[in-house]
């Protein structure tokens, strides 16, 4: 649910429908809780941002 959130919120921003970022603030704050959560659980979390670059 979390990316389709993400993706919504993004394109609503994109196409200037929300007058300040508080939304999409908010989003980051979702995502930063969720990654939070997982590396407290001792869960590996990758973005997969840059491929294999940062793999180990």
């Amino acid at each position: 649910m979390l990316p389709a959130t993400e993706l919504v919120v993004g394109r609503m921003y994109a196409l200037g429908a929300f007058g300040s970022g508080a939304d999409a603030a908010a989003v980051l704050a979702m995502v930063t809780a969720a990654v939070v959560i997982a590396l407290l659980r001792g869960q590996q979390v990758s973005c997969g941002c840059l491929g294999k670059v940062w793999e180990r």
